[in-house]
């Protein structure tokens, strides 16, 4: 319902929204708002001599539409049939009530997210052929896993992370970059060297339209230095577990599209045959806490690319 071009038809009072102190509450922010995408927040935080540092919160779910999406709705409706705009806004969002119009009550409110975060994992009666199978099962589910059920059967799973980083534009240049996660479950019977959740890169095809084929498609190039690997045994569970992106992983980054990240255990991308169970379940999109939370920190295009606005 709140794509990208009702965003940027509307980019000027959801800012003015935004940076109200029960705008910045909801959208989790002390920052000044410069630019709102339906799954993303860029907020400005300083400045590197004439550089603005803008650092931006990106979810694989529309959850700036979601936690807005009340007063969206309102402002929508208002859109249609109401001729001044502004005081419908202003009326609406609540920062000034006009006599003149109509409170409006919503009985239901369910916005779609459009996420496509979760996993493909693959059976097979051999390690070497659950490894390279040429497809898989696609659930939404984050459940990464590399387990030997019995001599002839081997499963392992794989998770994809696609955000729409498009809102960055092609002329920014991203200087840090790290993936908030929030793990729920594991088991390590294994408990090896490579007995460890890293971060990879996914290409697929459609990044918000995963096929069973793209089970191939999840790369064993680490975007993570080895030091920020989460070892299993030490995941602290029900808490958010951050990854830091390094040179590498920051290359993932896709500032005029998705960028695809991947969740892999250590298993599988380094092809450790395993004896047991080893696995580790996260949070995705669907969850009312813990999404997957991609935080990129970067300066703008230099000329009238802070607000980037016409650019969403």
């Amino acid at each position: 319902m709140f794509s990208k071009e009702w965003f940027l038809k509307h980019q000027k009072y959801l800012l003015q929204l935004a940076n109200t102190e029960a705008g910045k509450y909801l959208l989790g922010t002390k920052d000044p708002i410069i630019k709102l995408t339906p799954n993303s927040c860029h907020q400005f935080v300083g400045m590197q001599g004439k550089k603005p540092i803008i650092r931006a919160k990106f979810q694989t779910s529309d959850w700036v539409a979601e936690v807005l999406a009340p007063i969206l709705t309102k402002m929508d409706l208002a859109d249609r049939y109401i001729t001044d705009p502004y005081g419908a806004f202003l009326h609406f969002s609540g920062l000034q009530l006009s006599p003149k119009l109509p409170q409006i009550f919503l009985a239901t409110m369910n916005p779609v997210s459009n996420a496509a975060d979760g996993r493909i994992w693959a059976h097979d009666t051999t390690w070497a052929a659950v490894r390279a199978a040429a497809s898989g099962t696609v659930d939404a589910t984050i459940f990464i896993q590399a387990f030997k059920e019995n001599a002839s059967s081997f499963y392992i799973g794989r998770g994809n992370l696609p955000f729409d980083t498009s809102s960055l534009t092609a002329g920014a240049t991203v200087t840090a970059a790290t993936l908030d996660t929030y793990p729920t479950a594991k088991g390590d019977a294994d408990n090896g060297a490579t007995g460890y959740i890293t971060v990879t890169q996914s290409t697929f095809a459609n990044a918000i339209s995963p096929q069973a084929t793209d089970f191939p498609n999840f790369g064993t190039t680490e975007g993570i230095d080895a030091a920020g690997r989460a070892d299993i045994t030490g995941i602290t569970l029900s808490a958010t577990l951050t990854f830091t992106l390094n040179a590498t992983g920051i290359g993932f980054v896709n500032k005029t599209g998705y960028t695809q990240l991947a969740l892999k255990i250590g298993y599988d991308n380094a092809n450790v045959e395993v004896t047991g169970n080893n696995y580790v379940q996260f949070n995705s999109s669907a969850d009312v806490s813990g999404k997957p939370t991609l935080n990129i920190t970067y300066t703008p295009a230099p000329a009238g690319g802070m607000m980037g606005a016409a650019e969403i």
